[in-house]
């Protein structure tokens, strides 16, 4: 009779899990903080929005596109200018980064979950 011995390969897809997602979710993060950068308009100095869009690491895996720019005296208005406020219309520029590249994200962290 012969014998077949089996093992679980679970512990080492685990390790490679969060790495690999990790990775993927960051390159994702890049790539819209890029299409943002593109987007925005640059306006007059002392501020501009193009110099603040940078990703950020949240934990393991996780990573946002934050956009903190702030005007001389500290008042945070990226949010004025991709919505629009009372007399100035909105002029997006993360949001539709975000909608563009919603496809690429999803295939970068498919991707990185191949072959595990």
């Amino acid at each position: 009779m012969a014998r077949v011995t089996l093992s679980s390969r679970l512990p080492a897809i685990a390790a490679e899990l969060r790495p690999r997602v990790g990775k993927a979710v960051k390159e994702g993060a890049e790539v819209v903080a890029d299409d943002a950068q593109r987007n925005v308009e640059i306006g007059p100095p002392p501020v501009h929005i193009f110099d603040h869009i940078k990703v950020r690491r949240d934990g393991p895996a996780a990573y946002r596109v934050d956009v903190d720019a702030k005007d001389p005296k500290g008042v945070p208005y990226a949010f004025a200018v991709e919505f629009g406020r009372k007399g100035a219309p909105p002029h997006p520029f993360l949001l539709p980064a975000l909608e563009e590249n919603q496809d690429n994200v999803v295939y970068l962290v498919t991707a990185a979950l191949r072959g595990l």
